[in-house]
This record gives structure tokens, sequence and C-alpha cells, in this order.
């Protein structure tokens, strides 16, 4: 199989995989399946059971603004992330200022993804009278800054990590076989003009031209570009507020960036 059609081939997988000799392959994989479990609504033994036999676990990706039937996949090794759009790597978050980099520096090597993220696990260390304590590790501003130069997304394992990992996944609107709904290809809206902030000197003038053109334009690519950004942007203004929402604008944004010639 050429790389093309093996890229086209996993162009609907979310792949899921851990780094570093620090976190092993069966406590990633049970950290897996449960965060999977948590976004697809699947029991976890089912989602634990198909990572451990090589199969994939379907997820319909289901919002206001368009449907997907996507699959998430674990892999086992970097070089396996070829063509898949979002992938979702385990590290461990104490692990040494010096193994982030040796993963940083791996991760520089592989092809751009649409959607990547670094899930940090703290560990916990038995003490000489029996209690754990939870190493410490790098400061978080600092590892988010070190894989955010490299356009990787680090976050902790923490109570509401399931909720950002499937709003990564959502805010992607390049699935293959995505069928926008009503709202997703509608042409215009009664939103309030000032819910995107900054975003809306971006959203009004052109958005307007680009949805005038699609009327009279048919099977242009770049019209189908343009219309994806919407779709993103729509996606955007429907986020609370907040950190969440700041990132995907700033995704919006480098997307338009590279849209432009």
């Amino acid at each position: 199989m050429n790389e093309g059609s093996s890229s086209a081939a996993h162009e609907g997988e979310i792949a899921w995989f851990h780094a570093g000799t620090d976190l092993s392959r069966s406590h990633a994989l049970d950290i897996c399946a449960e965060l999977v479990g948590h976004v697809t609504h699947t029991e976890k033994k089912l989602v634990l059971d198909a990572f451990q036999s090589s199969l994939a676990v379907p997820w319909c990706i289901s919002n206001q603004y368009y449907q997907a039937h996507v699959h998430h996949v674990y892999l086992e090794e970097f070089n396996q992330i070829g063509g898949r759009p979002a992938v979702v790597l385990l590290v461990r978050h104490d692990m040494s200022q010096d193994a982030h980099q040796q993963v940083l520096d791996r991760l520089r090597s592989e092809q751009e993804v649409d959607v990547a993220l670094v899930l940090g696990v703290r560990m916990d260390n038995e003490t000489p009278g029996g209690s754990k304590e939870v190493l410490s590790g790098p400061d978080v501003d600092e590892l988010d800054a070190m894989y955010g130069s490299t356009g990787w997304e680090y976050m902790e394992l923490i109570p509401d990590a399931p909720k950002r990992i499937s709003e990564a996944l959502m805010a992607h609107s390049s699935w293959p076989g995505m069928q926008l709904t009503e709202k997703g290809t509608s042409k215009g809206g009664d939103e309030n003009e000032d819910e995107m902030g900054e975003f809306q000197t971006f959203q009004d003038p052109f958005l307007a031209a680009v949805r005038d053109a699609s009327d009279n334009t048919e099977d242009d690519p770049l019209m189908e570009m343009f219309e994806q950004i919407h779709t993103k942007l729509d996606y955007v203004k429907s986020l609370p507020y907040g950190p969440a929402r700041e990132r995907e604008a700033a995704r919006v944004a480098l997307a338009f960036q590279r849209s432009v010639p």
C-alpha cells in the first residue's frame, strides 16, 4: 500500500498511544480505555478489550453543526501516526524536563496533526510509611509552552479531561463523510454580533463575501475550505468564554492563515 492510500485509510481515525518508558503500556491502555469510554459513552471493558485486540472503537460525532462516523485506535509506535488527523499522546507529567524534551523532539519529526493533544499523567509515589504522595513534576505552564511550540496542546489528566478532548475532536471539521446539519450549512444567523469578541472583525465582511460567492460557485475547493472555516467559527461561538474558547479561536485563525496563498 502506498503512502497516499495509507493516509486516506486513516483519515477517520483518532490515535491514542503513550510515549516514554516511565508509563507502562498496561497503565496507558487502562487510562485510554477509560477516557475513550467517557468520550464515546462505551463501557470501559469493551474499549479495553478492543484496544488489546488491535480493534477500533467506533464513535459517531453528533453536534449542532455536523455528524461524522470516526474510530478510536490504540497505537504502539510513533511511526504509526501517519495519516491520522487526531492524536492523543499520554506521557508521565512528573518525568524529567529532559524526558519531556525527548518526546518533544520526536513529535517535531512527525507530520503535522490537526488535533494534537498531549495528556500528562501524574503518578503516585508510595512513601516508607505506606501512604501515597503525588509526584509534582515540571510546571504545567512550562510544559504547555514547550509542547505548544510544535503545535501540540498539553493538558493534565484531570476530571474534565474527557470534555476537553471531546471539544478538541469536535472542533475538527474535515472528517471523511462528514454531514453538515442545518445549522452547519446555514448562511446566516441571529446570534449576537458581539459574541465572537475580537473574531467578529474577521467573521463579518469575509464570510459574507464567501457566502455570496459560494451561492454562485459549485464544486469549488476554495469555497469548500472557506465553508469549513465558517463551521469552525460557529463552533467557537458556541463555547463559553474561557481558555477552551481562546484555544479554538487560535486554531481557526491558524487555519485561515494557512489557507491564504
